[in-house]
C-alpha cells in the first residue's frame, strides 16, 4: 500500500455508508445536507478517500437512523476474525507507540 492509497478500514467503512443510505434511499446531496457537508465529501467518505472523523461518523449514524457501533460489526478480511474496530484499535496502539519514539529521539537532539 502506498502512501497515497486508502487505507482498507477506511474504504469499508465508506463502503458501509453507500450500503446503508442505497438501503434508506438517500441520495448523497441527502446525506450530505443531514451532516452539514457536500455531497462530494460524501463521495470522498465512501471511496475510502478521505476519512471519517469519530463525530463526523456518528452523524453519519445519527441520519441514517443507525447506531454508530453498526459500522464496525462483522468486519474482517477473509480468514480474519477480528474485528474492524479491534484492527482500528491496534493502528492507533501502534502509531501512539511511533509518535512517543520520535518524540524520545527529537529530546535526545535536543540536548
Amino acid at each position: 500500500m502506498s502512501a497515497r492509497d486508502p487505507h482498507h478500514i477506511d474504504v469499508a467503512i465508506g463502503a458501509r455508508i453507500r450500503l446503508m443510505r442505497n438501503q434508506r434511499g438517500l441520495s448523497q446531496i441527502a446525506l450530505g445536507h443531514k451532516c452539514g457537508v457536500t455531497f462530494q465529501q460524501i463521495q470522498k467518505y465512501e471511496s475510502g478517500a478521505n476519512r471519517v472523523g469519530c463525530s463526523r461518523l456518528v452523524q453519519i449514524a445519527k441520519a441514517l437512523g443507525i447506531p454508530p457501533a453498526w459500522f464496525f460489526e462483522d468486519y474482517g478480511p477473509a480468514g480474519d476474525s477480528s474485528s474492524l474496530l479491534t484492527e482500528a484499535l491496534n493502528e492507533n496502539q501502534r502509531l501512539t507507540a511511533t509518535f512517543k519514539a520520535l518524540g524520545e529521539l527529537l529530546k535526545g537532539e535536543a540536548k
